[in-house]
């Protein structure tokens, strides 16, 4: 009886340090945790302040970049914010909570994923640095989108200028045709605008235009874009453009493969 009474004390503290080295772990892990979320938090808005690494609201790459060599830098992109935000992660599953990872798991998320999300969106390309209009391209797809780089902004005459210039030049990049869907086709009144002159233009460049009113799963993104926009113009912009009506123009391009008096069907 003695004897037992003797080891419940012994008992008693055992179980106390056994709880405080408990805690004092769940801290340690906690605070561990704690920091390697903070670092990748940094470590992402870093990647996100310099333009060579930046995916969100970055500017336009220009045409001459090619199509393949922006999916490769998108890529590139992406893989930088995957090194830096899974990396300490990893580290810490390895060396603090000692289990080992599978190598799938980096094959999955240092290339797959990268691959993924640098395929999937239509990235958008530009003539050059002060384009009005900004090009988008799925992948493997010989069609583009053209749309205004400003939601309000005014489809004037150095915007068809450079319509033309693309309907020229994008066919040596494999694109055989363009479409831009947008409310600027109408007046405020409603009235649709007269497409004779700019068919003439393009007749030159072999290229026809065809035009129809848009559906509305192909301007609902856009009609989003335009309520949801702070741009300074958009009070003027409202009061001459009808939003509820949009038209969508496409324009069918000779393959650069073609002679120039072959025109497009």
């Amino acid at each position: 009886m003695t004897a037992f009474k003797s080891f419940e004390p012994r008992m008693h503290h055992s179980i106390q340090a056994q709880i405080k080295w408990n805690q004092t772990i769940m801290a340690e892990i906690i605070i561990s945790l704690s920091l390697i979320t903070l670092t990748t938090i940094l470590s992402g808005i870093t990647l996100q302040i310099f333009s060579n690494t930046r995916i969100y609201k970055k500017e336009p790459y220009l045409l001459n970049d090619g199509f393949t060599r922006i999916r490769v830098d998108f890529f590139l992109r992406t893989l930088a914010f995957a090194l830096v935000c899974l990396t300490p992660l990893y580290l810490w599953v390895e060396l603090v909570a000692l289990v080992r990872l599978e190598l799938w798991i980096f094959i999955v998320s240092f290339f797959v994923i990268p691959l993924f999300f640098a395929s999937l969106p239509n990235l958008e390309l530009q003539l050059h640095e002060q384009s009005k209009l900004v090009i988008s391209k799925p992948l493997f797809s010989t069609k583009v989108q053209l749309h205004l780089k400003k939601p309000y902004q005014a489809f004037d005459r150095q915007t068809y200028q450079e319509l033309l210039k693309l309907v020229s030049i994008l066919p040596q990049y494999g694109i055989e045709q363009v479409k831009l869907t947008s409310p600027m086709f109408y007046e405020h009144n409603g009235q649709l605008r007269n497409f004779q002159t700019l068919e003439k233009l393009l007749m030159r460049h072999n290229a026809t235009l065809q035009h129809v009113p848009a559906k509305w799963f192909d301007c609902i993104l856009g009609k989003i874009g335009m309520r949801l926009s702070r741009s300074p113009q958009k009070k003027t912009g409202l009061e001459k453009i009808n939003t509820n009506q949009w038209q969508t123009v496409t324009i069918d391009l000779v393959p650069a493969s073609l002679p120039r008096g072959h025109h497009a069907k």
